[in-house]
């Protein structure tokens, strides 16, 4: 996943001379700031809301690299099963307005968005996200690895 995330990172480690525990921190501060996390959550009356945030990393490399942030999304989801059941629909979505996603993220000072809808209807609203990402416990949970 690293390599994926940044690719030159074992080449940094070893001019660096990283080895050990400072080798695994080093690899929790790519993961925390680099890789795209796609976070879950229903809320609202009923519980029928549901939001689909995505860092900055996600926001930047969504025109690119689509499929690592669906994957994130699925990964996110399997929680959710009313969120998982708008998978494809949702996936569409993303696909169709990479673009808005981008400009949100671009307009947003942290520059995150975030899909919000009311189950079952897979078309969401986009918008500015200020949720606040935890650490590398929060990018395990959310990209399942």
């Amino acid at each position: 996943m690293l390599k994926a995330i940044r690719p030159g990172w074992e080449k940094e480690a070893a001019q660096q001379g990283l080895t050990g525990e400072a080798l695994d921190a080093f690899k929790k501060q790519i993961l925390a700031s680099d890789a795209p996390q796609v976070f879950c959550d229903m809320e609202g009356l009923l519980g029928l809301e549901y939001h689909i945030h995505l860092n900055k990393a996600a926001v930047e490399v969504i025109s690119w690299n689509t499929d690592v942030v669906l994957e994130a999304l699925e990964w996110a989801a399997v929680g959710l099963p009313m969120i998982d059941e708008l998978l494809s629909p949702l996936e569409a979505f993303i696909r169709a307005e990479v673009t808005a996603i981008q400009a949100t993220g671009a307009a947003n000072s942290n520059g995150q968005a975030q899909l919000v809808g009311v189950w079952p209807v897979p078309i969401p609203i986009v918008e500015s996200d200020d949720t606040v990402w935890g650490g590398l416990d929060d990018i395990i949970g959310h990209l399942g690895h």
